[in-house]
């Protein structure tokens, strides 16, 4: 997160609840039965699955979760992919321009999902070099993983792993 923020959209130019209601269930008439909220941490509302939408699942970096786990649940969120950039409180920091108190938030919520049976975790990081041995560790320790795999991201001559729950 640049020291000066970003530029948000406008809310004129988000949807509403209301309409992101209605668009799954045109969806799943369609016979879509996957939904996926992304970008700007969305939270997910119960309405989203009172047409019979199977999964809900959201995409995140986890800062929100502390705050925001709870109400995904009562939601009937049954997903999440996260993506962490750091384990570092001082990186994490400095990237987000949350406190490390943040981070340790934001790792409870982890460990707590993780041990949710019915929540599939996609855990996605991308990484700076340096951290990439955490990140591996961090996930071995949990012993959660059933597969790992790593490419390169080219663009951003970044490694990603992949670790699979």
């Amino acid at each position: 997160m640049p020291e000066e923020g970003i530029d948000l959209s406008p809310p004129s130019q988000l949807l509403i609840s209301f309409e992101i209601a209605h668009l799954s269930t045109l969806f799943v008439s369609e016979g879509v039965t996957k939904f996926w909220l992304t970008g700007g941490e969305p939270t997910p509302l119960a309405s989203f699955r009172q047409n019979g939408l199977r999964e809900l699942c959201v995409a995140t970096n986890g800062i929100f979760l502390p705050r925001m786990l709870d109400p995904m649940l009562e939601a009937g969120l049954t997903g999440i992919n996260l993506s962490m950039d750091t384990l570092d409180p001082f990186q994490f920091e400095t990237m987000t321009r949350k406190t490390s108190k943040g981070l340790e938030g934001v790792m409870k919520s982890i460990d707590r999902i993780l041990q949710m049976k019915e929540l599939q975790v996609n855990d996605d990081r991308i990484t700076v070099d340096r951290e990439l041995l955490d990140l591996i560790e961090y996930a071995v320790k949990r012993k959660k993983a059933k597969h790992a795999g790593m490419t390169e991201l080219a663009s951003m001559n970044r490694p990603l792993i992949f670790i699979g729950v």
